[in-house]
């Protein structure tokens, strides 16, 4: 998919269409506050989650929130710009191992270090099993 401007005459490559594994959307925390906030962090977790359902869901939802913080007032942009971002978002937000080794890979060509991480290291994905095994996913997308 690629996304075309016509009255910019810009036209824009999806590197996505690539099929390369890159951390589009990451949420950062450090392993300390996970292990004493688990409480903040699923509540967090949770509500992220709801909020992508609700961009992938409510099309009007999701062009006012894009124009909000984009700024992009031309409606056939701004519907190119959703129509574009929300497959992209996970209705379950796991990190991918892919998606970090790509980056560590990228960071290894300027420090030799980031090839011996472990990258799994990096990732918890208890929050969203949790909501995941629950059902409560799987619920954000019942009917659709």
């Amino acid at each position: 998919m690629d996304l075309k401007i016509p009255q910019l005459d810009i036209h824009l490559f999806d590197a996505a269409s690539l099929g390369l594994e890159f951390p589009f959307v990451t949420l950062t925390a450090k392993k300390t506050y996970l292990r004493d906030h688990p409480d903040v962090v699923q509540r967090f977790i949770r509500a992220y989650t709801e909020a992508i359902a609700l961009y992938k869901n409510n099309r009007e939802l999701a062009m006012k929130v894009t124009q909000k913080y984009t700024g992009i007032k031309d409606p056939a942009i701004l519907s190119s710009t959703v129509n574009f971002y929300a497959p992209k978002l996970a209705r379950a937000p796991y990190p991918t191992i892919g998606g970090i080794r790509f980056v560590l890979e990228q960071i290894a060509a300027r420090d030799p270090r980031a090839k011996n991480v472990n990258t799994e290291t990096f990732m918890d994905v208890s929050f969203v099993k949790q909501l995941e095994e629950s059902g409560f996913i799987q619920g954000l997308y019942a009917g659709r």
